[in-house]
């Protein structure tokens, strides 16, 4: 054993650095700890286990996976630990730069056979560690290229049904190249089965590549949509919001020019001392300004109270008690559109709830409010307690009354790092949630 044979056996362990690496860099903003100390950690890690287990590989002439696959489940452990986002969304990560390395790995395989026909495949492989870093780095520099696609797609793509899933076509794509290793250097170069074997790893790979695209491209189509959607609901608001505007204002000019025939007519009543039809006068015009200036202020963050009127009025409308408490400020870390359309789809699931039992029990209670730094609401509402669920999940029953935009809700809280919970009795809908502001 010597320097030159512990560098290269290590060399085949070293290659979890740049995949820890790349595993890392997707959610690296979603570290629970201190993101650079714990990388410098890991890779110093993975640094001094590489020349371990070369040496001891080396040793006891053991097989490089014996030692591999106990370090990369160590890896695993730790990236779940560490790093707090969606199981799901780690595990397609994951399994995904495994399914990378591993196309790495079998063209180590691949450039032996050809150099060192008659070799053993448990050899140290020389030229193959060398072809294998050139299609690791070659993948890393990509990872590096599209990595905002990558960071969009894990922090505001939430299809929890394609998360669920999609993790099974890197997985699948690993066990076949798995399965594609040697065991005969000899047996591959008989024939045409090398060319064979190029063509399907190649075709693998291309099948790998374009389903990252696709993935993207489709997500990004889905979302895409959903935020239009969004907007033309928040637009629709807004203009309702506008005519409820220009008629206050339509109705304030009224009233100012309806006060100076008051007045006037007051005088004269006072003067002429007919104090009963001076206090019906003014009682009369006191009840047509209350009637006009209906327009009632909820919080100071104006869009978030242009929507909570709207529905407010809504709610009256249709005979629903209200209580509403929102202490938001004007100025928050969560986005306009983001705010309005979580709240928006809140209350309007709220009143089509409330739509399907009698006006005597219908009720919303709705408070919100931030404290130290994040935002806290919490809905109660009455309705006829039949709700949909699929895998333990509500559903739409916009059929029955109860509205739309779970999904859409569970989007934005997820977009802040928050926490939501949907939960009913017989009588009573409940809904709480928390959005972190600072993101950092």
């Amino acid at each position: 054993m010597n320097i030159i044979q512990i560098l290269q056996s290590a060399a085949e362990y070293a290659t979890l650095i740049p995949a820890a690496i790349m595993c890392i860099l997707p959610v690296q903003h979603h570290c629970k700890v201190n993101k650079k100390v714990l990388l410098g950690w890991i890779v110093t890690g993975l640094a001094i286990a590489s020349v371990v287990c070369g040496i001891i590989k080396i040793k006891f002439a053991l097989d490089t996976n014996a030692l591999i696959l106990p370090l990369t489940a160590i890896c695993m452990a730790i990236y779940f630990t560490f790093y707090k986002i969606s199981k799901q969304k780690l595990w397609y990560v994951f399994v995904s730069v495994i399914a990378m390395f591993s196309f790495a790995g079998l063209s180590s395989y691949t450039v032996e056979a050809q150099i060192n026909e008659n070799g053993k495949v448990s050899d140290l492989q020389t030229y193959g560690l060398i072809a294998q870093w050139v299609i690791i780095i070659g993948f890393f520099i990509a990872t590096i290229i599209f990595l905002p696609k990558i960071k969009w797609l894990i922090d505001d793509y939430h299809l929890e049904n394609v998360w669920k899933y999609i993790w099974l076509v890197p997985t699948l794509i690993t066990v076949a190249n798995v399965l594609m290793v040697l065991q005969d250097y000899a047996t591959v170069n008989v024939g045409r089965l090398f060319e064979i074997y190029i063509v399907v790893d190649a075709s693998f790979l291309v099948f790998y590549v374009l389903f990252q695209f696709m993935l993207y491209t489709i997500a990004k189509a889905v979302t895409d949509k959903a935020s239009a959607e969004q907007n033309a609901q928040m637009l629709g608001i807004q203009a309702t919001e506008y005519s409820i505007l220009k008629k206050y204002i339509e109705d304030t000019s009224r009233l100012r020019h309806d006060f100076r025939q008051v007045a006037r007519t007051s005088v004269r009543l006072a003067k002429s001392n007919d104090t009963e039809s001076l206090i019906n006068l003014l009682d009369k015009y006191n009840a047509s300004v209350e009637d006009s200036h209906s327009q009632k202020i909820f919080c100071e963050h104006n869009a978030l109270n242009a929507i909570v009127g709207y529905y407010y009025d809504e709610a009256l409308q249709n005979n629903i008690k209200c209580s509403l408490s929102i202490d938001i400020p004007a100025n928050i870390a969560v986005a306009e559109v983001d705010i309005c359309s979580l709240v928006g789809n809140l209350l309007d699931n709220a009143i089509q709830g409330c739509m399907t039992i009698g006006e005597n029990e219908r009720q919303i209670s709705f408070k919100a409010d931030a404290d130290n730094g994040d935002i806290f609401v919490v809905m109660t509402n009455s309705f006829d307690g039949y709700t949909k669920k699929k895998n333990g999940k509500y559903s739409s029953t916009k059929e029955k009354g109860f509205g739309i935009g779970l999904e859409s809700i569970k989007t934005t809280v997820n977009r802040y790092n928050g926490y939501v919970n949907f939960y009913n009795d017989r009588k009573n809908f409940y809904t709480d949630i928390m959005l972190k502001q600072n993101l950092s």
